[in-house]
């Protein structure tokens, strides 16, 4: 539809899976965000609703009082980028690409290219995960060794309706150390939906304990697999990087990067993230008035 007059926006629902997924699998730069379940499972977060103008699909957003357009795939016009700017404050999570073919001319239309670090995705060679071999990976290596040697052996399971009970388990044990967290409803559906959003994962057990669960995807970038949920019963010591280690091992014949996805600029999550030794970034760029 024509963006000449007004984007029509309509309230992200499941509904879209089959119209937005053939736009989703075309997306290069490998952007977390950019998958069926990464938009639809934090739908209410964003108050997520989906737009075209023209040939672009935007999703458009709302965060901390601001309005937001994605833009999944191509370059917008100018002419394109001025009828989506009526909509919203600023495009968000613009590939690098993207970036830089906006950037030069950006500032003669009264707009800047910035980075967004806080919202950069981590990527992780699937091998080193799977090994923590060298100085580098002595202490997360030392939190493995801990954990075995205090329970012996962690068992893994392909996570599916027969141990979902159990994944839920230990969501509950998770939300109820994180109250203040703002991801327990999506992290809930993505368990219950897990099939029908193409999603997989593993539990974890402990002498037939459920100690945490992963799950995630592949990514539209070829040999990326992007992990959205991670957690654990914290009691267990060294329990995620044991986890995290074990999961990986699984992924290695298909995968050669796991997206561990961003930090959103809380520092703690941002040195722990850190101190895996991401190998890249995938970096994205918010286009906003130079005000």
């Amino acid at each position: 539809m024509s963006c000449l007059t007004k984007v029509d926006f309509q309230p992200l629902t499941y509904s879209h899976r089959d119209d937005l997924n053939p736009y989703l699998k075309k997306v290069q730069s490998g952007i977390s965000e950019f998958t069926f379940a990464g938009l639809y499972l934090f739908r209410k977060t964003y108050d997520y609703a989906v737009g075209f103008c023209e040939d672009i699909l935007l999703i458009q957003g709302k965060k901390d009082g601001k309005t937001f357009c994605h833009v999944p795939l191509g370059i917008p016009t100018w002419r394109q980028i001025d009828h989506i700017l009526q909509h919203v404050d600023f495009l968000k999570n613009l590939s690098e690409e993207q970036a830089a073919l906006l950037e030069p001319q950006a500032p003669a239309h009264g707009l800047r290219v910035v980075p967004d670090r806080d919202n950069w995705d981590y990527l992780y060679d699937t091998v080193e995960m799977a090994e923590l071999a060298g100085k580098r990976f002595h202490k997360k290596r030392n939190l493995v060794h801990q954990f075995y040697h205090l329970y012996t052996d962690l068992e893994m399971f392909p996570l599916d309706e027969s141990n979902l009970p159990q994944a839920f388990t230990i969501l509950k044990t998770w939300v109820d150390l994180h109250p203040d967290n703002n991801d327990y409803e999506a992290a809930a559906e993505a368990l219950q939906r897990h099939r029908e959003l193409g999603l997989s994962g593993a539990v974890f057990f402990v002498d037939s304990k459920p100690v945490g669960y992963t799950l995630g995807e592949p990514s539209s970038q070829a040999g990326d697999y992007i992990i959205h949920f991670e957690k654990a019963d914290p009691s267990y010591k060294g329990v995620y990087q044991a986890i995290f280690q074990r999961f990986a091992r699984s992924l290695v014949s298909a995968y050669s990067r796991i997206n561990r996805e961003q930090d959103l600029g809380d520092q703690g999550l941002r040195q722990a993230k850190e101190t895996y030794r991401p190998t890249a970034f995938i970096k994205k760029y918010r286009l906003e008035r130079a005000e």
